[in-house]
C-alpha cells in the first residue's frame, strides 16, 4: 500500500529531518514515486521535506526518465505517452533523449496513431547514430513503404543502407530505396538515384 507508506515515512522524516533513518525514509519514498510515475511530486516533497538529498539536475533527469520507462514497460501505454513527453519537453538535452524517442514512438505505434509514430522516428532517426538507430529505421522505412508514403521510405532506405552492415539487407534496402523512388515518379529523384 503505497499511500499507507508514504504516510508513514513522512513520519519518520518529519520527526527527524536530519537523522539516517529520514535519510532511508527518502530514498524510499522516491522509489515510491517513481513507482507510480508521478516524480514531480517527489521533487516538491523532497525540496519542502527539509532532508539533505541529491536534487540535481542529472538526478531530476534520470529519475524522470525512469519514473516513465516503469509505465512504458508496464505496458500502460496510453500513460507512458503524457510522461514521456513531459520527459523530452523538461529535458531536452536530456541524458535519456534517444531512449524517450524510441519508447514514445513504439508507444504510438501500439496505440495505432501512426502520424505520431512516424513523426517520432523521424526525429530519432536523424539523430547521431545509437542504439536504436537500426532499428528505427528499418521500421520507418518499412512503415512509410507499407503506407505509399514514397518520399519518407526513399530517406529512410537510403539511411538504412548506409547503416546495416549485412549484404541481404543492404539489397533489401537498396531494392526498396529503388522502388519508393520510382513510385515518386519524380525526374530528379530518379536521377539522383
Amino acid at each position: 500500500n503505497s499511500d499507507k507508506s508514504l504516510d508513514y515515512y513522512d513520519k519518520v522524516i518529519s520527526s527527524a529531518p536530519q537523522s539516517s533513518a529520514a535519510k532511508d525514509a527518502i530514498q524510499s519514498v522516491r522509489e515510491i514515486y517513481v513507482a507510480k510515475g508521478d516524480i514531480n511530486a517527489y521533487f516538491s516533497y523532497a525540496e519542502r521535506s527539509g532532508v539533505e538529498c541529491d536534487l540535481s539536475l542529472m538526478t531530476r533527469d534520470s529519475l524522470s526518465f525512469r519514473a516513465a520507462q516503469n509505465i512504458y514497460l508496464a505496458n500502460r501505454t496510453t500513460d507512458a505517452i503524457p510522461q514521456l513527453q513531459g520527459y523530452l519537453q523538461s529535458y531536452p538535452k536530456g541524458y535519456y533523449t534517444d531512449d524517450a524517442l524510441f519508447c514514445l514512438s513504439d508507444c504510438y505505434l501500439k496505440c495505432d496513431s501512426l502520424d505520431r509514430a512516424i513523426e517520432y522516428m523521424k526525429i530519432l532517426a536523424q539523430r547521431p547514430s545509437n542504439q536504436y538507430t537500426v532499428s528505427v529505421v528499418e521500421k520507418l522505412a518499412d512503415v512509410t513503404f507499407d503506407n505509399k508514403m514514397w518520399g519518407e521510405a526513399q530517406v529512410a532506405y537510403r539511411r538504412l543502407y548506409d547503416e546495416v552492415d549485412s549484404a541481404d539487407k543492404r539489397l533489401m534496402a537498396s531494392t526498396r530505396y529503388a522502388d519508393a523512388t520510382l513510385h515518386l515518379s519524380n525526374d530528379d529523384a530518379t536521377m539522383a538515384m
